[in-house]
């Protein structure tokens, strides 16, 4: 996952700062808030440089730290199906092919 930090807050402690917040998470801190023993979100400065295997193991993490696997945001769908549409250049095969 390389250097990045985890914060857990409550929902309570964001209610009393939010600018707080705001500030860790533009950090690149990461900032998971939760509510009894379930994680409601979590904000990160800079998906797009997580590579796939810094995500797997973030999902591994969160299931040995919840005891449950973590489920994505309603709109996950969506923002992969734009990702693909937003590259749909053909690839180049090289000389050699």
């Amino acid at each position: 996952m390389g250097s990045m930090a985890t914060l857990h807050i409550t929902e309570e402690d964001l209610a009393r700062d939010v600018h707080g917040f705001l500030e860790k998470a533009q950090q690149g801190i990461e900032v998971v808030i939760t509510t009894g023993d379930k994680s409601i979100a979590m904000r990160l400065a800079d998906p797009s440089r997580r590579t796939i295997p810094e995500s797997i193991e973030l999902l591994r993490a969160h299931y040995r730290e919840l005891g449950h696997v973590p489920s994505p945001d309603p709109d996950f769908a969506k923002d992969v199906l734009e990702g693909i549409e937003s590259h749909r250049d053909p690839i180049k095969a090289p000389e050699w092919d």
